[in-house]
């Protein structure tokens, strides 16, 4: 079974328009991996692509070795932190797909 989640990274200034920034939003998709057990979360930036307006591909692929799709957005989700050290963070439960 797929998971999927926003995580969204923010600063504490604001935009003329009101938004955070910076402002980092991100789409985080995990499925069952290849081995038993093991599961793969992409990691798809939806702040930059929607302001280049310009579909993109994954920016990261995460693979779990054991713990199936929830450790691998568990993963995605440290990988995350470590890109955007110091702003605030909001994360989405993750939902089955």
């Amino acid at each position: 079974m797929a998971l999927q989640c926003t995580m969204t990274y923010h600063g504490t200034d604001e935009d003329a328009s009101g938004m955070p920034n910076p402002w980092f939003h991100y789409l985080v998709v995990a499925s069952p991996g290849a081995k038993p057990g093991s599961g793969t979360a992409s990691i798809v930036s939806l702040s930059r692509a929607r302001a280049k307006g310009i579909a993109q591909g994954p920016s990261h692929t995460i693979i779990a070795k054991e713990g199936g799709p929830e450790a691998a957005i568990q993963q995605a989700e440290a990988f995350l932190d470590k890109e955007h050290p110091g702003l605030k963070k909001i994360v989405t439960d993750p939902k089955a797909k």
